[in-house]
């Protein structure tokens, strides 16, 4: 399936990874082009988390290729420090640091790997801060955040970098239902200013209106891919089926 932009921002090939006898992921082919929202679905020790964290190195393939923004990772040889900055990421759980204001979780990062002076720094955070709805929270200290406004924060953190790749862990598992809601507002703003991203979640509403293209993960394998309606709406595969059926009809 063709994607907007062009250009490859990703490309694995053949790539395995395993933990001992436990093979996490198997035999991955995967491209991701500029611009495009590229949704991650499957139940849980599919691979999908191992697969976004294989994309920015914080897993290393036992084997096969991978091309980040350019660069190869390779199995045994050290992460290009830039990739990091250019491949942001954001976790389920918020992982602030609890000593230092919001302002400053958001400024932190920028000034240490990229740079900038203090001034510049707390600028860009409250400009981001702003652009995730939390201009007037600037000043406060994490814990007295909710877990959506934690969220939001760490957003604007992974936006701090200026990356030119988003990558999300399933970011709302760990908020309560109806905090899910503000921070997916602020990835569909994302998605619409022409983010590279890709999201592992089971928020199938957001898939279905925000994502280029869908793929499901079973057992370290990427099983089917498609636009979300198609795959959503007519499952390919029997797996698929029974996944989407436990997911969007849970007591049924």
């Amino acid at each position: 399936m063709s994607a907007r932009g062009g250009e490859t921002a990703v490309r694995m090939q053949g790539v395995w990874r395993r933990f001992g006898d436990v093979v996490a992921v198997r035999d991955l082919d995967l491209e991701l082009r500029f611009g495009e929202r590229l949704v991650v679905i499957g139940p849980s020790g599919s691979g999908k988390s191992t697969l976004i964290r294989l994309i920015n190195g914080l897993e290393r393939a036992s084997a096969g290729r991978i091309e980040v923004l350019g660069h190869v990772l390779e199995p045994g040889r050290a992460v290009p420090p830039v990739l990091r900055a250019e491949c942001g990421m954001v976790f389920q759980q918020f992982h602030l640091f609890p000593h230092l204001r919001v302002i400053d979780n958001v400024a932190l990062a920028p000034r240490r790997v990229r740079g900038l002076s203090r001034a510049e720094a707390r600028a860009q955070a409250l400009a981001l801060l702003e652009r995730v709805g939390l201009a007037d929270r600037a000043h406060a200290w994490p814990a007295q955040l909710s877990g959506g406004q934690k969220q939001r924060v760490a957003i604007a953190r992974a936006l701090a970098m200026r990356p030119r790749v988003l990558l999300f862990d399933e970011p709302t598992s760990a908020l309560d239902p109806e905090m899910v809601g503000e921070v997916l507002d602020v990835m569909r703003d994302l998605a619409t200013g022409g983010m590279t991203m890709v999201v592992v979640t089971h928020e199938m509403g957001f898939a279905r209106a925000v994502a280029d293209r869908a793929i499901f993960m079973d057992e370290g394998r990427i099983v089917c891919a498609g636009r979300p309606a198609e795959l959503f709406d007519d499952p390919p595969e029997p797996r698929l089926r029974a996944f989407l059926a436990r997911v969007l009809h849970p007591f049924v």
